[in-house]
């Protein structure tokens, strides 16, 4: 048909049968390759000029194969299809040639929104009881060490100390199997609830229970419940009280597995000065908890019958003699 041709091409009338049969096939079958002939004739027909004062485009008239004396469109020469896509010629018709945009996740929706939200604006408020920031979320970066953690140890359930907003909670939601179940601690009701809101965009949102209350009451009555016990423990919470979770999580009975895995929070919090101070340019000394960490480093590694190792700012304990490991950084 006509739409096949946009850039002109000049077929000499007097070669019109024999020369409009050739494209016609070469159209339809883009890998036959024309004789050196074909070529060498091609290359001084388009050579052809039109007459003085007329325009290519309008030099038309019927013929018996394809109906145009003039094939515009296709490049021209012996080799029509070479600088037109072959995959318009060769696929089907009715297969798609783009891919719809992607959504972000629920996971990458929350993560922007932590970093937008004006966590001091929250604090003066009084919505918060402290300083929050944006960059206590838990980066990709741990939350994939935490996915990887999971799937090798094939844990079932997980509780967690200190979320957030729950990044690295629906990070682990994700890896775990169905029916698997995520236990979360957090002091502050306003980050709960701030997490809540993407959790329950995600699939895997209903395997996450999350408590607001404070994680040494909660260890107190689940001592009394004898629930089923965890697989793995994370605690990312205050660390002045680092210690004892640990101390109250590595010695309740019943409360980890047999394989159980304790992975806890060895990283310096940021402490960036209160507004007040930068405003009027104050002296301010954050207390980055530095000593409360080195300390908690010195006493648990006296403790015996322990696999140690560390893995993305995490310091990874395990009971078991049989830890099964691998390097989980590759």
């Amino acid at each position: 048909s006509s739409d096949l041709f946009a850039s002109p091409c000049l077929i000499p009338a007097s070669d019109k049968s024999g020369k409009l049969t050739n494209f016609s096939r070469l159209v339809s079958d883009a890998s036959t390759a024309p004789s050196e002939a074909e070529r060498q004739r091609g290359i001084s027909d388009c050579s052809t000029v039109a007459p003085h004062g007329q325009d290519v485009h309008s030099r038309t008239s019927p013929t018996s194969d394809i109906g145009y004396e003039v094939a515009s469109g296709i490049a021209c020469g012996a080799y029509p299809t070479t600088c037109f896509p072959n995959c318009n010629l060769l696929m089907p018709p009715g297969v798609p040639k783009w891919c719809p945009a992607q959504a972000d996740s629920a996971l990458q929706q929350l993560r922007q929104a932590v970093h937008e939200e004006n966590w001091e604006r929250n604090y003066q408020q009084g919505l918060t009881s402290t300083r929050m920031h944006a960059e206590w979320n838990a980066s990709p970066e741990r939350c994939a060490s935490l996915q990887r953690l999971v799937a090798h140890i094939e844990a079932q359930r997980v509780l967690e100390l200190g979320s957030f907003c729950g990044a690295s909670s629906l990070a682990l939601a994700e890896a775990l199997p169905e029916g698997g179940e995520v236990q979360t601690l957090e002091s502050e009701a306003f980050a709960a609830d701030f997490g809540k809101r993407f959790q329950r965009r995600s699939s895997a949102g209903g395997k996450i229970n999350t408590t607001v209350c404070r994680a040494k009451d909660w260890l107190k009555q689940w001592a009394q419940s004898k629930a089923e016990p965890f697989d793995l423990v994370l605690i990312d919470a205050d660390k002045e009280g680092l210690q004892e979770y640990f101390d109250m999580v590595w010695s309740t009975p019943g409360l980890l597995s047999d394989e159980s895995v304790v992975c806890v929070d060895v990283t310096s919090p940021r402490r960036e000065p209160p507004a007040r101070y930068a405003k009027y340019g104050f002296h301010w000394e954050g207390n980055s908890h530095q000593a409360d960490i080195d300390e908690f480093r010195k006493v648990v590694s006296s403790y015996p019958e322990k696999l140690t190792f560390e893995l993305g700012g995490l310091l990874v304990l395990q009971r078991s003699v049989f830890f099964k490991g691998v390097n989980m950084c590759q």
